[in-house]
């Protein structure tokens, strides 16, 4: 069919038909998401694991002491998931997880992330998978492939039978702590003077 897009970046080898699930286009990703009611986020990437974890109003990063997290993105991340949109449903044998990436981080394939309550109970899973690539026609003025990220293949709660190209590549949900801790937590704005002062003298201004 006309909206049917081709896997692209495994190998060719691996390649089969993909063939459509129950999951209708267009349909969100999850039915049900409360995204208010997220208080943790765990993200595992084969042996790396990141918890981002909310401690009264303050969402933290546990990996740096609890350091305060950027809240504008993981609010963008949590909206992003409430609105994600099914681009093309999927279903595959098992066989051909790995090829997707989503065979689990346990084998060093795909992001999971998870999320959870206050009661640290379980809401939902996501397993991210490989990024659907986009050729274009035209050649890249620096060289070699002129493709870009336009979509991602995800597994909700590990059902194989429960796959989905989503349009979003989610290029920024990795488990590295540098990128989700708050850089303005401490910030001086229209300053006037600065001084330092040390143990030499002379060496104060």
């Amino acid at each position: 069919p006309s909206w049917a897009w081709p896997v692209t970046g495994p190998p060719k080898k691996s390649q089969q038909t993909i063939e459509s699930s129950k999951r209708g286009i267009g349909e969100k990703l999850l039915a049900e998401f409360p995204l208010n009611d997220v208080a943790r986020v765990d993200i595992i990437q084969s042996t790396q694991q990141l918890t981002l974890a909310k401690s009264g109003e303050i969402w933290t990063v546990q990996e740096r002491g609890n350091y305060p997290a950027d809240f504008s993105k993981i609010s963008e991340m949590l909206r992003k998931i409430w609105e994600m949109k099914v681009t093309k449903p999927v279903r595959v044998p098992e066989s051909r997880l790995p090829a997707l990436e989503l065979a689990g981080p346990d084998q060093g394939s795909g992001t999971k992330v998870e999320f959870k309550n206050a009661e640290n109970k379980a809401i939902t899973t996501l397993l991210l998978g490989a990024q659907h690539m986009r050729e274009s026609s035209q050649p890249s003025p620096m060289g070699g492939n002129n493709a870009w990220p336009d979509g991602r293949y995800i597994m909700v709660e590990d059902d194989p039978q429960n796959i989905a190209l989503v349009s979003d590549p989610l290029s920024n949900v990795e488990p590295r702590p540098s990128d989700w801790i708050n850089k303005d937590f401490f910030k001086v704005e229209k300053i006037k003077s600065i001084s330092v002062s040390g143990t030499n003298q002379a060496a104060n201004w």
